[in-house]
């Protein structure tokens, strides 16, 4: 079966549990137009400790599920599910858009002279010939010290993102990468992130940390663009939770995790719309404004900073007018 992509259907965010949800706020700053349906199986979680064919089994079954609900494209936002299943999944369904993610150990390699890399990731994952592959492509370039971290996403299922018991856990998992100082972490688990902030304070303040959402989400938007799916639509899309388990927790812990970062986005995305409209009407405006527009220019530094992306005045295509009033050296 062929199914037709149209640019106004959403984009999928697919995982083992609620860690894709990581990844998923990586897309909506990148990408806060679209539609998208976020679906967790966490009734079957965790993948990290189950066998590979079981892992490609059980993905291969989610995608079939949401392309039926009409995505026009696939994020795998889970370490272990893209080993199992990207490549097969991309052999099933070559027109579509799909998008794994791996650890980033590539900026982490890279990130200083020889640094030692922390990898922190499931056991699957830890064991896949892909991740080996990835090691061994950049072992001249860093210390690269593999870590499997069995029970770590049971934290983040259960929504215990700050709890003793948590740092507990990471005290003992990383006591001895702490004496013997890394230079970098990388969380090669998409539900690591949410316990970036205690992992850090384990670590240390000065040791870099560094995760694949980002990554992803550009190379899934630089693929629809390539196929001409992206909406263009001048308003923010929706989210649509789902979750294999009967219940509504999981899907309340996904709002929940999502929440804090949707409000900020919510309050760029409308500035920039004002922004807009703004310049259209000063723009037919005689005269240096300035001093009018210098408030307004603080406001898109501080979304530019926000997005780390293009000042607006340049994503919107008022570069000339901006550069006429507020003149960049």
């Amino acid at each position: 079966m062929e199914y037709q992509l149209q640019r106004e259907n959403p984009i999928a965010v697919f995982d083992s549990g609620v860690g894709g949800i990581s990844v998923l706020r990586e897309l909506i700053r990148i990408m806060p137009e679209e539609d998208f349906i976020y679906f967790g199986d966490s009734k079957n979680a965790p993948y990290g400790t189950k066998e590979k064919e079981k892992v490609r089994e059980l993905t291969i079954g989610c995608a079939r599920k949401l392309f039926d609900q009409g995505a026009k494209g696939l994020v795998v936002a889970c370490n272990t599910a893209t080993s199992a299943a990207v490549r097969k999944l991309r052999e099933m369904y070559p027109y579509i858009p799909i998008v794994g993610i791996e650890p980033a150990l590539k900026p982490a390699a890279l990130c200083m002279e020889h640094p030692k890399v922390l990898v922190m990731a499931t056991p699957m994952t830890i064991h896949e010939e892909k991740f080996h592959v990835l090691m061994e492509r950049y072992k001249e370039k860093a210390q690269i010290l593999p870590l499997p971290c069995p029970g770590l996403m049971d934290f983040i299922e259960r929504g215990d993102l700050d709890g003793e018991d948590l740092h507990k856990y990471l005290e003992d998992l990383l006591y001895s990468y702490r004496e013997n100082q890394v230079d970098a972490a990388v969380l090669g688990c998409t539900h690591y992130p949410f316990a970036r902030k205690q992992i850090q304070q384990v670590l240390g303040e000065n040791v870099k940390i560094f995760d694949g959402g980002e990554g992803t989400a550009r190379e899934m938007k630089r693929r629809l663009q390539e196929k001409d799916l992206l909406c263009g639509r001048q308003k923010r899309g929706q989210v649509v939770f789902e979750n294999s388990l009967t219940d509504d927790s999981k899907i309340e812990l996904c709002k929940k995790l999502l929440n804090f970062w949707n409000m900020i986005l919510e309050f760029v995305f409308e500035v920039d719309i004002i922004w807009t409209h703004f310049l259209h009407i000063l723009d037919n405006v005689n005269g240096n404004h300035s001093f009018t527009l210098f408030p307004f220019y603080l406001i898109n530094i501080f979304i530019t900073k926000l997005l780390e992306e293009k000042p607006i005045r340049e994503r919107r295509g008022f570069s000339s007018f901006c550069d006429k009033m507020l003149p960049v050296k």
